[in-house]
Formats: C-alpha cells, structure tokens, sequence
C-alpha cells in the first residue's frame, strides 16, 4: 500500500472523530447553553468542547498529507482553509466546516485508491478497450473513480449503458419510464447509468461529469418524449451524437406520440407508449439489444 494512502486514510479516521465529537458538542451547547438564554457553564467546561490548537493542528497534518500524497492535484490542498487559534462563531460552525473537510479527504482517498491500482503510463480507460481521446485526458482520474465505484456497478465497460434523457425530479413518470429503461437493461446483464447517478470530477464540472459517462459506457439510449416540453430536448441531442461520433451503438427510444424531427428523420427509432411503459418499453429496447448482438448475458 503506497504510503500516501495511508496518510489520508490516518487523517480521514482523526477528522471522523473529530467530526462525531463537534456533533456532540453541538447537541450538549444547546441543551446545556442555549436553552438557558446564554447563562449556562462557559463553553471552555463543556464535555464535548474542543480547542482551536488541536483543530489547527488537525487541519495542517492534513494539508501537508494531500499536498504530499497528491501533488497532481494541487486544488484540493488549497481548498482546505487551515483556521488559527481563534476559533469559529459556533460549535455548528465547527462542525459544518469539519463535514466539509470530511467530504475533501474522501474524495482525496477515492483518487490516492484508484492511482494505487491503475497501471502506470497507461492511457486507457480501466477495463475497457478504448482509449481516451487526447482532448479528454483530463477526465482520466475521474474514469479510473467511474470505474472504481462498485456500489453502481460500475467496474465492467462492456455492461454499461448510458440513459440520455430529461431531469425532472420529482416526475412520476420520468421516474417510472427510468426504472423500466434500467430493470429491462439488467434482465440483460446490462447496467443503466445516469449523469446524475454521481459526479466524479473533483471540481464538479457538469459536462465533464456526462463526458464522463459517455467515455465509460459501451451503449447508450437516448429517451425522446415531449411529456414536459414539445421539444428535442438539446441536452440528449448532445449526448446522443457525442455518443454515435466515437461509434458507439445507441438506440433512440421514441415515444409514439413524439414527431420526429428532421435531424432523425434518416435514424431508425423504437417506439415505446408512455401511456403503456410496460411492456413497450422492454419489447422496444429487447428489439434494439438483439439487432446489436448483445446476448441475454454480458
């Protein structure tokens, strides 16, 4: 295990704890502080309190590691703010500030893990036969994170298929016709998988994030419905012929009632009811799997 690995691992499990007792410290200064109108014990005897050397000194321990452990990515050192002896407004300050910090080092270890176990000079995306494009080398750490995340599936190239369609949380029917879409790709072998699942790149670029997935997955389904806007939504427009521009196969699942436009007029669609997801919604995606040769099983 490199030793810049362990370093953040060592300051992750300091700021955890650290973290746990500001939560403590919160829950006893209203109890015991706030609640009798400013004239309970000074903060300085509370049991849980914590003191702004030992914070500083926490915070200085884990600049010096990222920068150490991560030189090539000089961002997330300077991100982190090193306070002096002075302290903060509130034990709730304290402790957002800690949870915000608790969110760098995780991601800073999510990077140290997948360069511990990435080949070195090796220009490929992990396990998959493409290579990135020269102008995408950037997103190379957040492929390697992409493909790292097990927790959606994410480690097979040849299984992943990236669903193009339109955000609208809270949509009860988007968010019916994005469980068919999936549920019918995994009684395949096949995973769904959308921009919105997670984001990788540490700055939390929106595009980088979709070129992200659409580097790491194999197949792609680009949703045409008119359900909120009468329109082609641009977005999976996009996403749909940056897909097709690296050859990649993609399906165009076309709600019946939407009216082709004339950039598709000359692309083979599948028709689905939206009124009636299950079962087109399976037959118009199971039609497209077998004309592209992808078996019950990947």
């Amino acid at each position: 295990m490199e030793p810049g690995l362990i370093e953040i691992r060592a300051c992750l499990a300091s700021l955890e704890r650290m973290t746990e007792r500001a939560q403590l410290l919160v829950e006893e200064y209203d109890r015991r502080v706030r609640k009798a109108g400013g004239h309970g014990p000074p903060v300085s005897s509370l049991q849980y309190v914590i003191a702004f050397p030992e914070v500083r000194s926490l915070d200085l321990l884990c600049k010096d590691t990222l920068e150490r452990a991560l030189p090539a990515h000089p961002e997330l050192s300077t991100k982190w703010y090193v306070h002096d002896n002075v302290g903060m407004a509130s034990p709730e300050d304290l402790h957002s500030d800690l949870l915000r910090k608790r969110a760098i080092l995780r991601h800073a270890l999510d990077l140290a893990e997948a360069r511990s176990v990435a080949p070195r000079g090796h220009s490929e995306v992990a396990d998959a036969a493409t290579p990135l494009p020269r102008e995408y080398q950037k997103l190379a750490d957040s492929v390697r994170l992409f493909f790292k995340d097990t927790v959606h599936q994410c480690q097979n190239y040849d299984r992943n298929v990236f669903i193009m369609t339109r955000f609208q949380k809270g949509d009860e029917t988007l968010g019916e016709l994005d469980e068919a879409i999936r549920a019918t790709l995994s009684s395949r072998g096949l995973v769904g998988h959308r921009a919105d699942d997670r984001c990788y790149p540490t700055d939390r670029n929106l595009w980088d994030n979709v070129c992200t997935y659409m580097l790491c997955c194999k197949y792609g389904v680009a949703v045409l419905e008119n359900i909120i806007v009468d329109e082609f939504n641009p977005n999976v427009a996009l996403e749909y012929g940056f897909m097709r521009a690296m050859g990649k196969p993609a399906l165009l699942l076309k709600e019946k009632r939407f009216k082709p436009r004339a950039d598709i007029l000359g692309t083979i669609w599948q028709d689905f009811d939206i009124l009636n997801i299950d079962p087109t919604v399976p037959n118009a995606i199971d039609k497209w799997l077998d004309d592209v040769g992808v078996s019950a099983a990947v």
